[in-house]
């Protein structure tokens, strides 16, 4: 029995990569579509004195994401 759920298992998980690279091939898009949140609002509610858990709620995003669009661009050097 465990042996046919391996199998089985397997037969899933191969179903669902060629899924992917079908859906891939065809132009959708995967995965949780981008935050509609702006630097420039992150910016200016930091400029407010805002913290980045405070403006996280406030926007309805992560505190991850408030501090990567708080931080300068990697090509600003």
């Amino acid at each position: 029995m465990a042996a046919i759920g391996q199998f089985e298992r397997a037969l899933i998980a191969d179903r669902i990569r060629s899924g992917l690279r079908r859906a891939e091939a065809l132009g959708k898009r995967l995965g949780r579509p981008p935050a509609p949140t702006r630097r420039e609002e992150v910016l200016a509610l930091r400029e407010e004195g805002l913290s980045y858990r405070v403006i996280a709620r406030r926007l309805r995003i992560s505190a991850a994401l408030v501090y990567r669009l708080a931080r300068p661009p990697p090509d600003a050097g």
